[in-house]
């Protein structure tokens, strides 16, 4: 067993807990938006419900594997600080903002002009659903650029512990977002009914005020310039850190995910909305173990060369506990409440089979939650090769299960579900397995030191 009383030290839990519930307040608010989102377009067709779920889950996936070059940009970032190196800190801040820069153009151009084709080709949407989906990524595309500048910002004022900006710059686009939305998507207040289009519109003009609150900030609160242009060391620096974190975040995140999409996109228009709806309340009820996460990692990190192994799985184990806890609350609410999902929509049939999957769709996100902590306590061991050649196995695995699943056995989305609870078990004992077997360096010199002895 890992987690016992033992492992709820009080100083670690109110640790963790001070760390990691302003972080989970932030991305619940976020989340919140995102739903009502849904919401507006599920009160529209269910083509287009179904279209800009499939849309919005493979940008999410790219975004936010992309956008781990935050990760890269904090740790050298920090370190430049930390030495006061003032030439340092310019070069690798205009290194990675000029990279983001580039990124935004580049995909915002791909999404233009070959998003049709990849979207009928590889994710195989039919004419009705297709339509709508090309609508929203031509405009929509461009947001996976914006939210990569967002990401290096949020760093930035992290590294400078001003993460009150972040945070208010989250709400006031958020909510911007929400209003434009409302307005284009209905065709309110006089402006034209848009439909898709004005999702798409209110979810672009959200990220670049969110880019701009960020940038009049950071004129006011000013200790690096930026000029555009590529530093040869520093951009050898950024790569070396970002490929191993982006390979990662590419079979877990984007690959896995375009995967199952390319799967669903092949089902009936009522199951791949279906669909979008669990992965919205998915995405919703895991969001503990995603906060508690990155504060292990973090905690981890910081205290490797100083404690036993035994002393440092504390720091999972009472993340493990918190996460479970908010996840089980969040998880009875969204299944006995009623009407919870139809916040979302108010197709009674989308309701209904939505609801005949719901319970394995949130059950799983317990052993999720396991899963992400301890994935993040791995990486903070450096251990990130061993996690990317392990998780790729398993997401191979699951695939191929979740596709027999499908068209093999004909289990509907209830077999995507299933898959992807094997997924989560495999990967939470691999995971938990490999850090049992870690041996810290303080465990190596206490044996060293017995050894002399």
């Amino acid at each position: 067993m890992i987690i016992d009383t033992d492992y709820m030290d009080k100083n670690i839990f109110t640790t963790i807990n001070k760390m990691a519930l302003p972080v989970l307040l932030s991305s619940l608010v976020e989340i919140i938006f995102g739903i009502a989102d849904q919401a507006i377009i599920g009160r529209t067709s269910i083509e287009g419900y179904a279209a800009v779920g499939v849309v919005a889950n493979l940008l999410y996936a790219i975004t936010g594997t992309l956008g781990s070059l935050s990760i890269a940009f904090v740790i050298l970032f920090g370190k430049a600080l930390g030495s006061e190196d003032e030439k340092q800190k310019n070069y690798i801040f205009s290194t990675a903002f000029s990279l983001a820069i580039v990124i935004l153009i580049v995909v915002g151009v791909i999404t233009l002009v070959f998003g049709r084709l990849f979207l009928e080709t590889f994710l195989g949407l039919q004419e009705d659903v297709l339509e709508y989906a090309c609508d929203y990524l031509a405009i929509a595309g461009w947001g996976v650029g914006l939210n990569m500048l967002i990401f290096l910002f949020s760093a930035y004022f992290k590294n400078l512990k001003k993460t009150y900006i972040s945070m208010a710059a989250n709400i006031v686009s958020l909510g911007v977002n929400f209003i434009v939305d409302y307005t284009l998507v209905f065709g309110k207040f006089g402006f034209p009914r848009l439909g898709v289009k004005g999702a798409a519109i209110g979810t672009v003009v959200g990220l670049a005020l969110n880019v701009v609150i960020f940038v009049i900030a950071f004129q006011r609160i000013k200790i690096v310039k930026f000029s555009f242009g590529f530093k040869g060391k520093e951009l050898g620096q950024l790569i070396k850190l970002y490929i191993p974190i982006l390979g990662q975040d590419f079979v877990e995140a984007t690959l896995f995910i375009m995967l199952v999409s390319a799967m669903v996109g092949r089902l009936d228009t009522y199951s791949i909305a279906t669909y979008n709806i669990l992965e919205v309340i998915a995405a919703f009820v895991i969001l503990p173990a995603h906060a508690y996460g990155g504060v292990a990692m973090a905690l981890v990190a910081e205290n490797l060369q100083k404690l036993s192994k035994k002393e440092l799985i504390k720091y999972p184990g009472v993340s493990i506990v918190c996460s479970e806890i908010l996840i089980t609350i969040t998880g009875l609410c969204i299944i006995f409440i009623p009407g919870m999902l139809e916040i979302i929509t108010d197709n009674a049939k989308l309701i209904k089979q939505a609801y005949d999957v719901l319970l394995i769709a949130v059950g799983i996100q317990l052993i999720n939650a396991v899963s992400q902590i301890f994935k993040y306590t791995l990486q903070s061991t450096e251990d990130e090769r061993w996690v990317f050649i392990y998780s790729a196995i398993v997401i191979i695995m699951s695939s191929v299960l979740i596709c027999v699943n499908l068209f093999a056995v004909g289990m509907g989305i209830a077999g995507v579900y299933a898959g992807v609870g094997v997924m989560y078990v495999m990967m939470a004992g691999g995971y938990v397995v490999r850090f049992l077997s870690y041996k810290s360096h303080r465990c190596d010199t206490t044996n060293n030191e017995l050894q002399l002895r």
